[in-house]
């Protein structure tokens, strides 16, 4: 839109070369920020179909077939597997956690 007006503002000529250059060079940048958004979207749905959806898919089954314990050991598991440390690892610590008054919920991935 910036060229159009002004080509029609009829702007000296080196100020148009100037503000075509600058919007080539915002073209190829938004291009090579597209490309590797692309990419790396790609890795990481990549690895997340192959290696977390599985395990995840393994819980809801669990959940599904009435194995609690089976379900919250797999969710425990890839939670720990993926860097973090799970608040309980059985049922009866998530029960206990549950009607923990004093225990509280923190959703800052960064506690």
């Amino acid at each position: 839109m910036a060229l159009v007006a002004a080509h029609a503002d009829r702007v000296d000529e080196t100020r148009l070369a100037l503000l075509e250059q600058e919007v080539a060079t915002a073209v190829l940048a938004a291009e090579s920020l597209r490309a590797t958004t692309q990419a790396l979207g790609a890795e990481r749905n990549s690895f997340a179909a192959e290696n977390v959806l599985p395990r995840i898919g393994r819980t809801q089954a669990a959940l599904a077939a009435g194995h609690l314990t089976s379900a919250l050991t797999e969710l425990a598991d890839v939670t720990r597997a993926f860097g973090g440390q799970p608040i309980y690892g059985t049922v009866n610590d998530f029960d206990a956690w549950m009607t923990d008054r004093a225990a509280t919920l923190t959703l800052d991935p960064n506690w």
